[in-house]
């Protein structure tokens, strides 16, 4: 059995992601993508994001059509700073060796990768599968993985993998790590966050039922689409 992890703040989740963890789910043939919203993202400062409890009820509210998507509360629930190396090991206890664990993560997080807690640890935990966003430079993308930390991580020589999958594309599940070029919009949670602020609509940028969320809840100051 093989499941993803889409780890994140999701502050607030929107149609990006979910199109990302659509396109993943069908090129590798995943039977679960586990949304997994963090309590306290530690590279990030505090209070900078809305309640944990807001941002897994709209993680809840978004993925609710898909019967391939589930939430974990595992971050929420554990509480203080959520670090991606203590989800993987209270995953591996639950699940045990017989499921293989891959992590999704946006291309941006290569360059931080190396601060993360026990950076190199994360390589035995899990494969990853890095979302490479529309209109970055997949050069450097590549280079960055020519960096020392990575360097040091057995068989990661990352596999490129392209959105439609072609069927004379193949896997190979020997190396630690995938690149993939996925068909997304070009949409960020904080540009959402922004426009909500200024009291403009972010109708099919986010689902509907997250956009009522907000709305409902007046989340980042917003109330609907103005007049």
């Amino acid at each position: 059995m093989q499941i993803a992890i889409f780890g994140g703040t999701f502050d607030p989740i929107h149609v990006g992601h979910l199109m990302v963890a659509e396109q993943v789910r069908q090129i590798f043939s995943f039977e679960q993508v586990i949304f997994m919203p963090s309590a306290i993202p530690p590279h990030k400062p505090e209070n900078t994001c809305v309640s944990a409890k807001d941002r897994f009820m709209m993680v809840s509210l978004a993925t609710l059509s898909n019967p391939c998507f589930q939430v974990s509360p595992l971050e929420i629930d554990r509480q203080g700073p959520s670090y991606t190396v203590d989800t993987l090991k209270a995953l591996r206890k639950s699940f045990g060796t017989e499921v293989e664990i891959f992590f999704l993560a946006g291309s941006d997080a290569l360059w931080e990768m190396e601060t993360w807690r026990e950076a190199e640890r994360l390589f035995e935990l899990c494969r990853f599968i890095i979302i490479h966003r529309p209109g970055a430079a997949r050069e450097g993308t590549l280079k960055q993985l020519q960096h020392s930390f990575f360097q040091r991580v057995e068989n990661l020589n990352p596999q490129i993998i392209r959105f439609p999958f072609a069927e004379e594309q193949k896997i190979d599940y020997t190396v630690r790590m995938f690149l993939v070029e996925a068909i997304s919009v070009d949409i960020s949670s904080s540009a959402i966050r922004k426009l909500c602020a200024q009291g403009k609509s972010v109708k099919y940028l986010v689902p509907e039922p997250v956009e009522d969320y907000i709305s409902k809840h007046n989340l980042y100051s917003y109330k609907g689409e103005l007049p």
